[in-house]
């Protein structure tokens, strides 16, 4: 055994190199065929959710959906590409994201429907998920704004090359954390 571990992991990295570049590529071609059975089984839960006269179950259901159709073109996306997002498309999607909570939250007044459908006897236990929802409009919005206003856009782009963009008041990676707040928020409903 060598007196330098290190060395020896010199060879071993051109033992694995071939198998570790054949684990990303099937795990490359793995993720969208998840992705396409996790649409799948959500689109036959929602469609039997309104069959049943579950709305409050099918809206939220949608609500998760459409941010997700909304939040995909934000994902490895850099800050410096924002105008290469399609906001026609990036509106269309935000606008089902808010059609969808609106009838949630209008449909959540029905105590009865709250208590059957998501045994919930306290809409005070909704709060939080309303809040996480808005914070992600707010955001997204936000994002579009930042991105069509040039003198703007610009100025964040320098923040976020010397300070990081952490830095940046609004950008796509703040946007997908509110999707995962509302997602968070969603689960803990159930």
């Amino acid at each position: 055994m060598p007196d330098d571990v290190f060395e020896k992991s010199k060879e071993l990295y051109f033992v694995i190199r071939a198998e570790i570049k054949l684990f990303l590529q099937a795990s490359d071609q793995l993720g969208p065929r998840l992705q396409e059975i996790d649409q799948r089984l959500s689109t036959e839960a929602l469609a039997e959710y309104k069959e049943n006269d579950q709305m409050l179950l099918y809206h939220k259901g949608m609500l998760i959906n459409s941010i997700k159709q909304h939040s995909t073109p934000l994902y490895n996306i850099p800050f410096d590409a924002y105008d290469k997002i399609d906001f026609e498309v990036y509106d269309k999607s935000l606008k089902s994201v808010i059609e969808h909570y609106t009838a949630f939250k209008e449909l959540s007044n029905d105590e009865n429907r709250l208590k059957k459908e998501m045994n919930i006897s306290f809409k005070g236990r909704l709060i939080i998920y309303f809040t996480k929802i808005d914070d992600y409009v707010r955001a997204s919005r936000e994002l579009k704004a930042l991105a069509t206003n040039s003198k703007k856009y610009n100025r964040m782009k320098e923040t976020t090359r010397t300070m990081g963009i952490s830095f940046a008041s609004i950008s796509h990676e703040k946007v997908l954390k509110a999707g995962e707040g509302v997602i968070s928020a969603s689960n803990s409903l159930n």
